[in-house]
């Protein structure tokens, strides 16, 4: 029969102390990641890779009301197409900017919001709690069309001309500034 010592509580403390630490550094090393979006992370079609060089791929996504969005049909339109989720604290902070943007824009560019790889109704809660009204919500539940465009890290928005070609990209959370110049350049 083996006999084992058991540990004293500042040996348990010290062992849970060390393990939250490891966890912890860990978080702040993913979240800095999406933080700290850094020129090099900011790209164009010229840098882009080729999952979205080009035309922007296709794809068809049920909004919360229901309407199916395909993007080859929204041609003659720009669209600004933003991936997201509500987990994602810097996504969280540019929605209100998106929608307010999608509200000055209404009829010159269309804002998409398509939610990546979580359920319908945890994007439906999330719409429920901020209300947004001029951004089109889209639910990807298994994030097909955000591996068609290469997403890597969220939020990320591409920024798709009236013909259906990947003008810009931008990875990282958007500011009034940084949105204004690529939608001017959208607009162009």
């Amino acid at each position: 029969m083996v006999t084992r010592k058991r540990r004293t509580s500042p040996q348990l403390t010290l062992m849970f102390g060390v393990g939250l630490a490891l966890i912890l550094l860990g978080l702040g090393l993913a979240v800095g990641r999406f933080l700290h979006a850094r020129d090099e992370r900011t790209q164009t079609t010229a840098g882009a890779s080729a999952a979205w060089k080009g035309t922007a791929p296709d794809f068809a996504l049920v909004s919360l009301t229901g309407k199916t969005y395909r993007l080859s049909e929204l041609r003659g339109t720009p669209v600004v197409l933003n991936f997201w989720a509500t987990w994602c604290p810097p996504c969280k902070a540019e929605m209100p900017l998106l929608d307010r943007m999608a509200a000055q824009l209404e009829g010159k560019v269309l804002f998409l919001a398509v939610n990546f790889g979580e359920p319908k109704d945890m994007v439906e809660i999330f719409q429920e709690n901020m209300g947004f009204q001029h951004i089109i919500l889209l639910v990807d539940e298994k994030g097909i069309a955000g591996r068609r465009y290469g997403v890597q890290a969220l939020p990320t928005t591409f920024f798709i001309d009236a013909q259906g070609n990947v003008v810009a990209q931008h990875m990282g959370i958007l500011d009034e500034g940084s949105l204004s110049a690529y939608l001017d350049k959208l607009l162009k």
